[in-house]
């Protein structure tokens, strides 16, 4: 690939702004980290969208709640069709990748959006999802959740090991970001196919639950899989996190509280949440991280376990703050330009960038 090619040709393995556009804001000109002209801006090839579900909604009405989410994002490509296309497998995003727009890839966060049922995870597949993040910030009966401070040494149930066998089976790629320890080391023992952890960093730099540690690193690697690298300071930045933690600690449970008082009102959910990361960005506006400590994530991966399991994984319109320098999905070029001083070949560029996830997807295809 030319350096200095203008083409398209990043993969970010996870953003949250479907909750945006949900509750009425416009994909063009919304002011957030993703919208269609910061992707164009940014090169970026294919942008998994999340359908997150918060553990605090009811079992009955979660799946309603995440099969009109899908819908929602599929109806969104029909209508920026000039500049979207959408993405299940590795054919579509061959087929049409040449034409200068962003192919949009579904994904759902939170196992809990199955409501406990096996067919269900069928039903999303047919529906266009393409992953699945097992848990999210509490235990499920069938998962434990690395942000759940209940004691537990449960990882996956009976019924948790035959969701990833389902997920393997309707070739729905099992995302590890968020469980715990235990479930982590079920999943990996069970799947028969390559695992992603689409939003996570190394725990090693940064002491984060919801960091990976070296041996998660080589066993994500040693299934085929990878990991994208999550932009949020307080997983890119010890000094940081330890820092959210003294001061925010009490500010991260009106996350939930906010999910469950307005879980039908879209609008003034996404009000409430923009206080939230206001509340805390006032609280850790003495503390910069910069935009190198995503790349040294990078590099600490590279380094642990070779160039073909890790990429980007921003969490863009999930996370309260960003590293300075770093505004929204328009930054991917710079980060390119940052791998490439730090001495990585164009292969290994070319990898990151986007090569390592599509393979990871082929070989959950088929």
């Amino acid at each position: 690939m030319n350096p200095n090619s203008q083409s398209r040709h990043i993969a970010d393995l996870h953003c949250d702004t479907v909750g945006a556009l949900m509750a009425g804001e416009d994909f063009y000109n919304r002011d957030g980290h993703v919208n269609i002209e910061k992707l164009r801006r940014g090169r970026v090839a294919l942008q998994v969208f999340a359908c997150f579900i918060p553990g605090v909604i009811p079992e009955k009405d979660a799946f309603e709640q995440v099969e009109n989410m899908l819908a929602f994002l599929n109806e969104q490509v029909e209508q920026f069709s000039d500049q979207l296309f959408r993405v299940e497998k590795v054919f579509d995003f061959i087929k049409k990748n040449r034409q200068d727009k962003t192919g949009v890839m579904l994904a759902v966060e939170n196992g809990h959006a199955i409501a406990s049922s096996l067919e269900n995870i069928e039903r999303l597949r047919l529906q266009g999802a393409r992953y699945m993040t097992l848990t999210h910030s509490s235990h499920l009966p069938w998962a434990a959740s690395s942000g759940d401070q209940r004691s537990t040494a449960m990882g996956l149930s009976a019924f948790g090991r035959e969701v990833v066998r389902e997920m393997n089976r309707c070739e729905m790629i099992v995302d590890v970001s968020h469980v715990h320890e235990n479930t982590f080391r079920d999943a990996v023992k069970v799947s028969k196919k390559p695992l992603i952890a689409s939003h996570s960093n190394a725990a090693e730099l940064c002491p984060s639950a919801r960091n990976l540690s070296d041996e998660q690193i080589r066993a994500i690697a040693g299934s085929g899989g990878m990991i994208g690298i999550n932009f949020f300071p307080g997983f890119l930045d010890a000094e940081y996190y330890n820092s959210m933690i003294d001061r925010c600690g009490e500010l991260f449970p009106k996350f939930d509280e906010i999910e469950k008082k307005y879980m039908h009102e879209a609008t003034r959910r996404l009000k409430a949440h923009a206080e939230f990361e206001y509340e805390l960005r006032q609280r850790m506006r003495d503390r910069f991280v910069p935009l190198r400590s995503i790349i040294n994530h990078i590099l600490y991966i590279v380094e642990l376990v070779g160039d073909d399991h890790v990429g980007f994984g921003s969490d863009f319109d999930g996370i309260p703050d960003l590293p300075r320098g770093v505004g929204g999905c328009d930054v991917y070029p710079q980060l390119v330009r940052e791998l490439r001083k730090a001495g990585l070949s164009e292969e290994s560029v070319r990898k990151i960038e986007s090569e390592n996830f599509l393979r990871v997807l082929k070989d959950n295809e088929g």
